[in-house]
């Protein structure tokens, strides 16, 4: 049982994590080897991703209703913003 595995990103998929995010992941296992791979037996597991989606993306999320977003705005334009906020 590897406990890790190289994930390849390809095309559309590039850029849409990065470094730590926790993700779940969808595609297709490949064992891929390097010069020699079939004489040794020794192939490194690979999944060519088709499908990722960040787990934490949810909880990053700010939850607003649309009264919220309303005070909001109605705030931005108020000339003693400073005020309030101090």
């Amino acid at each position: 049982m590897p406990r890790s595995i190289q994930v390849v990103l390809e095309n559309d998929l590039v850029d849409k994590i990065k470094p730590g995010d926790r993700v779940e992941v969808s595609g297709v296992f490949r064992c891929i080897g390097g010069s020699g791979a079939a004489i040794s037996g020794t192939f490194k597991p690979t999944l060519i991703a088709t499908g990722v989606h960040n787990l934490l993306a949810e909880k990053e999320k700010p939850n607003m209703s649309e009264h919220d977003i309303k005070n909001i705005k109605k705030l931005s334009k108020d000339e003693k913003i400073f005020d309030i906020l101090g």
